[in-house]
């Protein structure tokens, strides 16, 4: 017996899914300096120009969801964009 026909099950489904809330990615400041290797002075620049060097240092870990961190992302071309991927924070 089903509580639900196939139709009605996509549709809750469909509905759940949109309603979910993206995972916020944390990544290591250290692995994305290592990263971006000979790239990280042109960023850092950046960072320091904006005010934002202390911040973006003293955190534990930056956070796909920060504004500041957000703000550093759009600056990144897509190519070094996927060496991110390998810098997601580990707390163990």
């Amino acid at each position: 017996m089903r509580i639900f026909d196939k139709e009605t099950f996509d549709v809750i489904e469909a509905q759940r899914r949109a309603s979910e809330v993206p995972r916020v990615k944390k990544y290591s400041t250290l692995k994305i300096i290592r990263a971006l290797g000979d790239q990280w002075p042109t960023y850092r620049q950046m960072i320091e120009d904006a005010g934002f060097s202390d911040q973006f240092f003293a955190a534990n870990y930056l956070a796909s969801d920060d504004p500041v961190f957000a703000g550093f992302l759009a600056g990144v071309p897509e190519e070094l964009k996927s060496r991110l991927d390998e810098c997601e924070w580990d707390a163990e």
